[in-house]
C-alpha cells in the first residue's frame, strides 16, 4: 500500500503541474480496495491535448526506469500500459475532456461505477459526473 500511496503522491504532484491534465484518478481493483500485490496500478489522466502526452510520452520516466510501454485503445481512453523495472505495471488511460461531457459515455459510467478515487480534479469536472453517476445508481 506505500507504494501505491508513494506513487499516487508523485503523480499528484507531476499532474499539478501540468496545465494539459485537469484530473487525475485511480480506478481498477485499487480505487476497490481489492488489489492483489500482483494487481496494476490503473490510473486516468484527463487532459486537454491528451494527443500530446501520447504522443510525447517521456513524462512516464519521472515515476521510474521503464522496461516497455504498449499503447492499446479503448474508445475514448488510449492507455499507456507501463512495465517498470521494479515490477510495477501501471496502465495510464488518457482521456480527453469529452469522456466526462453530458450525456456520458457508457464506459465512463463502467470505469466510475467499477470504483474510482479522484487524486486531482483542478475544475471539478471529473467530481461532478462522479456524483452524477452515483446519483443516478442510488435512485
Amino acid at each position: 500500500m506505500d507504494q501505491i500511496k508513494d506513487f499516487a503522491e508523485g503523480l499528484i504532484n507531476w499532474a499539478s503541474l501540468q496545465e494539459n491534465v485537469v484530473a487525475v484518478c485511480l480506478v481498477g481493483s485499487h480505487a476497490r480496495s481489492k488489489a492483489r500485490k500482483d494487481s496494476d496500478i490503473d490510473i486516468v489522466l484527463l487532459c486537454t491535448n491528451p494527443d500530446e502526452l501520447i504522443r510525447e510520452r517521456s513524462w512516464i520516466k519521472i515515476f521510474g526506469d521503464i522496461k516497455e510501454c504498449e499503447i492499446e485503445n479503448f474508445g475514448m481512453c488510449t492507455s499507456l500500459r507501463t512495465f517498470y523495472l521494479d515490477n510495477r505495471e501501471v496502465e495510464f488511460g488518457v482521456v480527453p475532456l469529452e469522456w466526462v461531457k453530458k450525456p456520458i459515455d457508457s464506459g465512463t459510467k463502467r470505469v466510475i461505477s467499477d470504483g474510482i478515487v479522484i487524486l486531482l480534479d483542478k475544475t471539478y469536472e471529473l467530481t461532478n459526473v462522479v456524483n452524477l453517476v452515483n446519483i443516478n445508481e442510488a435512485v
